[in-house]
């Protein structure tokens, strides 16, 4: 027998519940676990494969299969919604891309010269502008630009997620430091009981990529504005989340995408 989505099930069981007036839709899955659900709470259905399914449309509080990225609605009281892995990645616990504030391609050297929106002289080819340097001011906010690396690779409403999201992400969920699938990062569980896995990618720097498995490095879409070569963003280890952070915009760091 052919498979079928959720999706085309539910609706299924709603148009045979309309036509016979019914009250409760009741669905028996294959592992014989059984869910009712109120006909009157069902705002919509729809007819959709899984590969179909928009990834920023349909919010779940855990990733209901392999098909990332997916959604995840942890119950902040903003509405704002974390995507349940890094941009570049293909499942939550992986690295995905690193990218300079501003970017969005990967490179294999992270420095002033092959930063885009910085300019100056190199005097000892060290790669860091040591003479007439000039910082492009590329937005105070690029979430949603052509800068935003999310945005750009994903698409849809993905977005970087802004200094404030941040800070809510830290102070309105709980997180741990664990490992998944052998890999250390920090797992936040919002008031909803979802929870998003973020991965100790480090960050890159020059030509080497550095912390790995002790620290989370991950931009946010904010511009410093008191210091203009550093964007903002947070960072975590095993002992603390830091939302009150800026760095250097030439570093690669990791991206993790929201909605709202």
């Amino acid at each position: 027998m052919k498979k079928q989505t959720l999706w085309t099930i539910i609706a299924a069981f709603c148009i045979a519940l309309s036509v016979q007036a019914q009250d409760i839709m009741v669905i028996e899955m294959n592992d014989n676990n059984i869910y009712e659900y109120n006909v009157k709470d069902i705002g919509d259905v729809l007819f959709l494969s899984i590969g179909d399914v928009p990834r920023d449309s349909i919010a779940y509080h855990n990733c209901p299969d392999e098909h990332h990225p997916h959604l995840i609605d942890l119950g902040l009281p903003s509405g704002t919604k974390w995507a349940c892995c890094n941009v570049g990645a293909s499942v939550p616990e992986e690295y995905g891309g690193y990218y300079a504030w501003g970017e969005t391609e990967e490179k294999d050297i992270y420095d002033d010269v092959t930063y885009l929106y910085n300019s100056g002289i190199d005097n000892d080819g060290d790669g860091i502008y040591d003479a007439d340097v000039s910082f492009q001011i590329i937005g105070d906010d690029i979430a949603g630009t052509e800068y935003d690396a999310a945005f750009v690779n994903w698409g849809g409403s993905w977005r970087m997620p802004s200094v404030e999201q941040c800070q809510e992400l830290d102070s309105k969920c709980r997180s741990i430091w664990t490992t998944r699938n052998g890999v250390n990062g920090r797992l936040f569980t919002g008031p909803s009981g979802g929870k998003i896995f973020l991965p100790a990618c480090g960050h890159r720097s020059m030509f080497l990529v550095t912390f790995v498995g002790t620290y989370g490095h991950y931009w946010a879409s904010s511009y410093d504005s008191e210091i203009p070569h550093c964007g903002l963003g947070f960072f975590f280890n095993s002992q603390l989340v830091d939302t009150d952070f800026g760095d250097r915009r030439y570093r690669g760091k990791s991206v993790r995408a929201v909605c709202k």
